[in-house]
């Protein structure tokens, strides 16, 4: 999920179809039984990464250790696991601290719709962020086995059914089977949302469907993926929003604007930020210098050097004290202040603490 916090190669070959080539068939992918109950891999496992002592590990939502650090870096749980590292070993955990899957490859995107991306390569053990893998992207399911295997310059995790992929410098969508769908022809693509996805042509934005066609002939200089219905884009240094029909709701630009989450969008006026509801009316007309996003009944605020918490009304639930803070999610937040860190509740009450 976004969180908004308080404070390249050139592809060789390539192959479409469902076989999976034999290189990554036999992939040394270790799977390691464990006992597994109802809810294994279905909905979010409500843990929440903390650091102690150089390293990490996860509480539940009462502040009780239930994995006790001891990885140098984790991320959170999605569909029931969550990838950690312990030196240059990266593998994925269950919600009871169990490796269930182990690869040689590095896991690049957590699990999305079943299918985790992952990166191919053999030859490099370091990671970067420009072109200069030999490798290619590619998925492994569940049980840790190759779904597709790799064989594209960059790659994005699954959303509604399709993922956006890379092949020869254009971005294209293939389905959770390998198929290309949409066939490479965009600059640059983002995530199916709502059943639009926003790409570039050239250097214009626009959206398109499932089956690749233009959704409404309009194109802008910027445009993220569709939020409860509407979509934020920019034009001449504005920004706005609009509906499904390419159709501007609320008749009004911005200097600046975020998506809508729990009813509620940033837009940036007269140089603060303030907050409108699916009306477009102004709701929270407080001034503040930076804000995070609504979620759960609340969002973080920063006025100055601290940071605190409204409620919809615009009134603070959660008074200015913090040097850092982060959106609620499953109850908790996670905060910084000037003696510590740790996750405080919808009342302001530390559940865990660790000093400076």
């Amino acid at each position: 999920m976004r969180k908004l916090l308080c404070i390249g190669g050139v592809l060789l070959t390539f192959l479409f179809g469902q076989a999976v080539d034999s290189a990554w068939t036999t992939a040394q992918l270790v799977l390691t039984p464990r006992p597994r109950d109802a809810n294994y891999g279905y909905g979010e496992s409500k843990l929440f990464s903390i650091y102690y002592n150089g390293k990490y590990g996860y509480i539940d939502q009462t502040g009780k250790t239930v994995i006790s650090p001891q990885f140098d870096r984790v991320e959170e749980f999605h569909e029931g696991v969550a990838e950690v590292r312990i030196g240059r070993n990266e593998f994925f955990i269950d919600r009871f601290g169990n490796k269930v899957i182990a690869t040689r490859f590095h896991p690049e995107k957590d699990y999305s719709e079943g299918l985790a991306l992952v990166y191919d390569s053999p030859s490099i053990s370091f990671r970067c962020f420009d072109d200069c893998w030999s490798g290619n992207y590619g998925y492994i399911d569940k049980r840790g086995l190759p779904a597709i295997s790799p064989r594209f310059q960059s790659a994005e995790p699954f959303s509604e059914g399709l993922a956006s992929v890379q092949v020869g410098g254009k971005w294209g969508y293939i389905d959770q089977a390998g198929h290309m769908i949409i066939e490479p022809q965009f600059s640059w693509t983002n995530s199916f949302s709502e059943g639009l996805a926003p790409v570039q042509i050239e250097t214009k934005f626009t959206y398109i469907n499932k089956q690749g066609q233009i959704a409404f002939n309009l194109s802008f200089d910027s445009a993220v993926p569709f939020s409860e219905g509407l979509a934020v884009v920019s034009k001449n240094g504005s920004y706005h929003y609009i509906d499904k029909n390419g159709e501007d709701p609320f008749r009004t630009t911005f200097g600046n604007a975020r998506s809508f989450s729990d009813g509620m969008a940033a837009v940036w006026i007269h140089h603060n930020w303030r907050f409108i509801d699916k009306s477009g009316d102004v709701k929270i007309n407080k001034e503040f210098d930076t804000v995070g996003d609504f979620s759960e009944g609340m969002a973080w605020v920063k006025i100055g050097e601290k940071c605190g918490y409204i409620d919809k009304t615009g009134e603070f639930a959660i008074a200015l004290q913090f040097t850092s803070a982060e959106p609620f999610v499953n109850g908790l937040a996670e905060v910084r202040s000037d003696d510590g860190r740790g996750y405080i509740d919808k009342s302001g009450k530390y559940i865990w603490f660790t000093p400076n």
